[in-house]
């Protein structure tokens, strides 16, 4: 979790005519480790990133990130990948709000 994590905050990525940013598959599969209450390695975060973060500091990051993160440009990336649109149609209309339910049990967790 601790590299997907580092994924969402640091990667550069650029999809196709369309400019995404960001590579919809890395926070799918965040969420989903959210959703599992899966804890990210300390060490992981403190050494592999461009700069040292603990688990507090990685989701206060990603809080940041998340206010400008387009659903548009995670559908890009993830609706090709779905064979029941229905699905990721409902889940990328949740992603924020589940994002903000699941970010509660990873901050202040010592």
């Amino acid at each position: 979790m601790a590299e997907k994590l580092l994924a969402c905050l640091e990667r550069n990525f650029e999809r196709g005519r369309s400019g995404a940013q960001i590579k919809g598959r890395d926070f799918y599969d965040l969420l989903w480790f959210m959703q599992q209450n899966i804890q990210p390695l300390e060490e992981k975060l403190a050494r592999d990133g461009q700069r040292p973060y603990t688990v507090d500091s990685a989701m206060f990051a990603l809080q940041e990130k998340m206010v400008s993160i387009k659903i548009r440009n995670l559908a890009i990336y993830l609706l090709p990948m779905f064979e029941s649109r229905q699905f990721i149609e409902a889940w990328l209309e949740a992603f924020h709000e589940n994002f903000q339910a699941f970010v509660k049990g990873y901050l202040g967790n010592k």
